[in-house]
């Protein structure tokens, strides 16, 4: 072992750990057949049984081996003492041992492994190994063992490989063809969608269309074909209730909730008028997934931010793995102004999302959006990016993309990005390329045609359904444009209809707008002044940034120069802070236009305005001596998101650690 080290020039250091582990185990298992060679029969006869089965436990291996326990438990000592078992992988051991045995009779071992194994109990994931030696899962108890493994293990590709092979034995069994299209559907929705219309075509039984229909609408997000299987969901719904009964229990119950939350999927971005099904508990992972969608419906619909929220709470208690169905949750909290809530949700979801598929993209594309309000658009065109990257074909998430690099001043760019076509993410992609159309139309002085495009918007998410205030707040552009226009009229109605939505969601955001809106229409810079002290106080960085900008053009039109100066010189400070390059700019020669100096922008060392909001908060109470844990609690994140965080605070300001945020982090003057 010792020359088979040095041969390799491995160093004595923690660098080469894990490659002199990988050598040592290889030196056991080749010294291995010499020295069975030298032992009873009954010692490779355990050996074998061993590399087989994967453990040691004697009660197994006494069987599998043929041999009487009490002798199987000598020959595991001896082999411990020998140092040829522990740290010898099973399957370095099979490759040792069997490499000359003919490939039937290991496919033998591996069946009667199986067996022996199933009929001892152990977990499925022990078992499916056995199972995809064999050529073909011809029983149903196997593949029954291999469905429940591939929901057991924690490894995504494993699991997609044991349903395959569950799969090849019967390809018409439902239960292993839903579990499949599911375990694909994130990276292949348009394979599974397919593969479940097929199956769907072929059911007979009331239940096996139900469970059929409720998997091909929970599809829709990620694909626009899956959204018709809402009538035949519906369909299937109503022959299932007439089966079940209005109050199902045990698995029904399961059935029915995730049969509810996939009538939501199917119709995600146009909410229901009335939704009139109970609330469920959320007592099990399929109700707590319909309250994810619940809570997403109520905020679409503009019902109430504080019952929007408590049901995405109760969705995100999940303590298993996230889905898009949880990253729409957490938007919720966003929506709310739970801006610190939501980041850490959207960590949770993107923990278990992996590198690519539809969640991935939508939880990048929702955080992204969050992110380029709160005031840290780095991260969010990083995350608008990923999003791209990750999906292809998905128009939503270059226009997310381009919202993000416009806030951050690279027009250009940004209009390069938008589609010319229809959007197959309706909600999140039309009226985001529509606000920001109209927003380069009124960049440019267009102001009629940003009037149009903002009063389109309008009726696009009406006629989804949409009213929530804050989804894309048309209404306020197009309340000041009406009024710039002298049209009063329609600018007072379109400002007082969103004065009672606004009023109904309730955030602290929505009611700044609506006053923001109300002051413009009548010119009251008092008005004007409550709303930019209100959002001020919310995570809305992009909304009041653009409050204090329409102060300031207020006050100069009254010619009050001083108090146009003090707005524009604090829309300036919070859009470099906030890294909205274009809007700063703009707002640094509004400052010049009433008689002001601009002041030289910050390098990104000296002090807080380099900071986003949630790094200000988390720097202020690192500073006054909290703990990180004691930050996560107050803040309701995680410590981890504190964490990171704090890291990016040491980086901007240029300190070395917390000690060093008391002087370090507020801003210079």
């Amino acid at each position: 072992m010792l020359e088979r080290l040095r041969q390799s020039g491995y160093k004595p250091d923690a660098a080469s750990a894990g490659a002199v582990a990988e050598t040592c185990s290889a030196v056991r298992a080749d010294l291995l057949p010499a020295r069975l060679r030298t032992r009873p029969p009954h010692f490779r006869a355990v050996a074998e049984a061993v590399a087989v089965a994967g453990h040691a436990d004697p009660d197994i291996l006494a069987l599998l081996a043929d041999v009487p326990e009490s002798l199987v438990r000598t020959v595991l000592a001896g082999l411990r003492a020998d140092g040829l078992l522990d740290g010898v992988e099973p399957e370095r051991l099979r490759r040792t041992l069997f490499c000359d045995l003919p490939a039937d009779v290991l496919r033998r071992q591996h069946a009667r492994a199986a067996r022996l194994l199933n009929d001892a109990g152990r977990p499925p994931v022990d078992i499916a190994p056995h199972l995809m030696a064999l050529r073909t899962a011809n029983e149903p108890w196997m593949r029954a063992t291999l469905r429940a493994a591939a929901r057991d293990t924690t490894d995504h590709p494993t699991a997609i490989r044991y349903l395959e092979h569950a799969l090849a034995a019967d390809p018409d069994d439902i239960a292993t063809l839903v579990d499949y299209a599911h375990s694909i559907s994130d990276r292949a929705p348009y394979l599974a969608h397919e593969l479940l219309w097929t199956a769907l075509d072929r059911a007979t039984t009331v239940r096996d269309r139900a469970v059929l229909a409720t998997e091909l609408a929970w599809l829709a997000p990620a694909t626009p074909r899956a959204a018709s299987a809402a009538p035949v969901l519906g369909t299937a719904l109503a022959e299932l209730t007439g089966v079940l009964g209005p109050h199902p229990t045990g698995p029904d119950r399961d059935l029915h909730a995730r049969s509810e939350a996939a009538r939501l999927a199917a119709v995600w971005a146009r909410p229901p008028a009335v939704l009139d099904a109970p609330v469920p508990a959320g007592d099990t992972r399929a109700e707590r997934d319909l309250l994810a969608l619940r809570s997403f419906s109520d905020m679409l619909a503009g019902r109430s931010a504080v019952t929007a929220s408590d049901r995405a709470r109760a969705a995100l208690s999940e303590s298993g793995s996230l889905g898009w169905q949880h990253a729409l949750a957490t938007f919720v909290l966003a929506m709310a102004d739970e801006v610190d809530a939501a980041k850490s949700g959207f960590d949770r979801v993107l923990a278990t999302a992996g590198d690519a598929g539809w969640t991935q993209a939508l939880t990048r594309m929702l955080r992204a959006l969050v992110l380029a309000e709160a005031g840290d658009v780095p991260a969010a065109v990083a995350d608008a990016q990923t999003a791209v990257d990750a999906v292809e074909n998905v128009d939503t998430a270059r226009v997310v993309l381009a919202t993000s690099l416009y806030r951050a001043g690279k027009t250009a760019t940004a209009m390069r990005l938008l589609p010319d076509r229809d959007i197959n993410v309706p909600v999140l992609g039309n009226p985001l390329a529509l606000m920001l159309r109209a927003s380069l139309a009124e960049t440019d002085g267009d102001y009629a045609h940003a009037l149009e495009l903002s009063t389109r918007c309008g009726s696009m998410l009406a006629e989804m359904g949409v009213e929530n205030p804050l989804i894309a707040p048309w209404w306020v552009n197009a309340a000041r444009l009406h009024a710039l226009a002298g049209d009063n009229r329609a600018a007072m109605a379109v400002a007082d209809r969103y004065a009672d939505v606004a009023e109904r969601w309730g955030s602290a955001s929505a009611r700044g707008l609506a006053l923001l809106a109300a002051g413009a229409v009548e010119s009251d810079t008092e008005v004007m002044a409550e709303a930019v002290d209100l959002l001020a106080g919310t995570p809305a960085e992009w909304h009041c940034t653009h409050a204090e900008l329409a102060l300031g053009e207020a006050l100069l039109r009254l010619e009050d120069r001083g108090g146009a100066r003090r707005w524009f010189r604090s829309a300036a400070d919070r859009a470099t802070r906030c890294g909205y390059r274009g809007v700063a700019a703009h707002v640094r020669s509004r400052l010049i236009a009433a008689g002001g100096r601009v002041r030289q922008a910050s390098d990104g060392r000296g002090g807080g305005n380099v900071l986003s909001g949630s790094e200000r908060r988390i720097a202020a109470l690192a500073a006054a001596g909290a703990t990180n844990r004691e930050i996560a609690a107050r803040l309701r994140v995680t410590v981890r998101t504190v964490e990171t965080h704090l890291t990016s605070v040491y980086r901007k300001l240029g300190v070395p650690g917390r000690m060093a945020l008391r002087t370090d982090s507020e801003p210079k003057d």
